[in-house]
């Protein structure tokens, strides 16, 4: 949790955003997608999938809430329903390739 804390603090920093604003957005999607996985009792790709996009777009309603009611921030609709939109084309790979370095840590350790 501490470094997605740290990343989004440097998300904020590159993107010239209040400080703390992503690292809430990234702990709140860990829980969400925490939330999910202990409800799922056998992974499923396409359920993660559809569930991660929902989370994806209550985390960007967040988002926008709080730049435009505490910050007063514009915020272009555009911008981020492409970033939601890439972020759900990209998780099955992204998923499939985390899977495939936890499969060789698991044999990894039975050799051991």
């Amino acid at each position: 949790m501490d470094l997605f804390f740290f990343a989004g603090v440097i998300n904020d920093v590159v993107q010239n955003l209040p400080i703390g604003v992503s690292s809430i957005n990234y702990l709140l999607l860990c829980v969400i997608a925490s939330f999910f996985r202990t409800r799922t009792l056998v992974p499923n790709l396409i359920y993660d999938w559809i569930l991660f996009f929902i989370a994806i777009l209550i985390i960007s309603s967040i988002h926008f809430s709080v730049l435009a009611i505490f910050f007063d921030g514009s915020i272009s609709y555009g911008a981020l329903m492409s970033t939601a939109f890439f972020s759900f084309l990209i998780y099955p790979f992204v998923a499939k390739l985390f899977n495939q370095i936890y499969l060789l840590g698991l044999k990894q350790e039975n050799v051991e």
